[in-house]
This record gives C-alpha cells, structure tokens and sequence, in this order.
C-alpha cells in the first residue's frame, strides 16, 4: 500500500481516542488515555487509502508511549470519511466534544506539533 502523498486524491485530518503505555522501565507513568490521538486518512486512486496514526510522548519521561487505540472511534471517523469521499449523502455525525483534561500538543513528536496540521510522522503508522 502506498505510504506517502504521491497520487493521493483527498486527506483528512481527525482524531481517535485511544491509551497509552510508558514501555521506559524507569519511568514512574505507566500510561495515560488521550481523547485526542491524531489520524491522516488518506484517499488513492482505484479506492486505495490508508491511514497514518500519531503517537504521543509520556509526559514524564518525554519517551513515545505505546498505543492502544479504542477501535470504535477508529472505525467510525474511518468509515464516515470513505462514504463522504464515495459521495454517499449523511449527516455529519456529531463526534462531540468530550469533557476532560486538554490536549498536550507539547507531547507529540515535534515535527508533528509544529506542522499544524499534525499530519507528518514516521512514528507509529496503520494501513488499512
């Protein structure tokens, strides 16, 4: 599957919620829950698309944490994005804003916080 912006025809950057394990053995966090884990979902010619997903660093010791994504929110924003792109006609789902603490970009691996967009990494990926 093609993993880079050549021939793509539409992207979107979204988030998914997901966990967090601190795999550093020294550290004293053993992982925290983000409701705001970064996803570009690319679309390719002949219905190819993939996604690329963000990871985040430990607050604690700055080490990349692992992931382990809620597989509901994943499939969701995945799945409404391919039918907005097939031209299928929906109501926009309302992913509302959740409560809780907020979103450290600080922790993102830098050159993924100051994109913007957050949409470059070569950190954790899944292609679909």
């Amino acid at each position: 599957m093609n993993d880079s912006d050549s021939g793509v025809y539409n992207t979107c950057s979204t988030h998914v919620i997901g966990t967090f394990v601190c795999n550093n053995s020294t550290c004293a966090n053993h992982g925290w829950a983000s409701k705001k884990v970064a996803i570009l979902i690319r679309g390719y010619p002949r219905n190819g698309y993939n996604a690329v997903v963000f990871n985040q660093r430990c607050k604690s010791c700055n080490k990349l944490g692992t992931l382990k994504m809620d597989e509901e929110s994943y499939v969701d924003r995945f799945a409404y994005r391919l039918k907005k792109w097939a031209g299928v006609r929906m109501e926009k789902p309302s992913f509302g804003r959740k409560k809780g603490l907020p979103h450290k970009s600080e922790l993102l691996p830098l050159h993924i916080a100051s994109s913007g967009l957050k949409k470059r990494a070569s950190v954790k990926q899944v292609s679909v």
